[in-house]
């Protein structure tokens, strides 16, 4: 859960990464790690939005699991017409050497061999950002629920509060038109019925 402006909205990291954001970004705390997103999105458990998260600096190989298990679930799922889905594309920084000795000096998110680990296996990805979004599919993603991409460096905290605050931003909008849209049915409903007893 997400907790933002004293709402709380159903927000997940279902990309299974540890690379983006971490456990609090700010004020806003959200679940991650692979089962636990993509388990709780299975079981119909409705989200408002979900923020899915992928690593592009990976081979071909693993970037085509990642977008087969993408569409697996969203596909796979329910009714997701009110769903707000923001699919990050999270690349390696520019200056992998100073991103990493600054990780350590500040010993964020990762200890000094995960860090090694991450930085040994990164490969450069062979796509820009329109590329991606075609290689992901997005305009058919978009057919199924609203969807918006970010592309953001590792673990840069200022990037991923960014997204969570499109989030935050995207679903308080789209609850203000929704209570909109039930007023003016309800206002209509009423007419309706006024005039209704006026011709009886």
């Amino acid at each position: 859960m997400v907790q933002d402006n004293k709402l709380d909205y159903g927000i997940w990291d279902v990309g299974g990464t540890n690379l983006f954001g971490g456990e609090q970004v700010g004020d806003k705390i959200y679940g991650s790690g692979n089962d636990f997103g993509v388990n709780l999105f299975l079981n119909n458990i409705q989200a408002q939005g979900v923020i899915w998260v992928v690593n592009i600096n990976e081979d071909i190989e693993n970037l085509l699991q990642s977008k087969m298990l993408l569409h697996e679930t969203i596909f796979g799922c329910g009714q997701l017409s009110e769903v707000i889905l923001i699919l990050v594309f999270n690349r390696k920084p520019e200056n992998k050497k100073a991103t990493t000795n600054q990780q350590e000096s500040n010993g964020e998110l990762f200890n000094r061999d995960e860090i090694r680990q991450i930085c040994s296996s990164w490969c450069e990805c062979p796509f820009k950002e329109e590329q991606l979004k075609k290689f992901f599919n997005v305009d058919a993603l978009s057919k199924r629920l609203k969807t918006f991409t970010f592309l953001v460096d590792a673990n840069q905290q200022h990037e991923a509060k960014r997204v969570f605050q499109h989030m935050a931003e995207t679903i308080n909008t789209t609850q203000k038109e929704k209570k909109k849209k039930a007023e003016k049915q309800a206002q209509e409903a009423i007419k309706k019925q006024n005039t209704k007893a006026k011709q009886q």
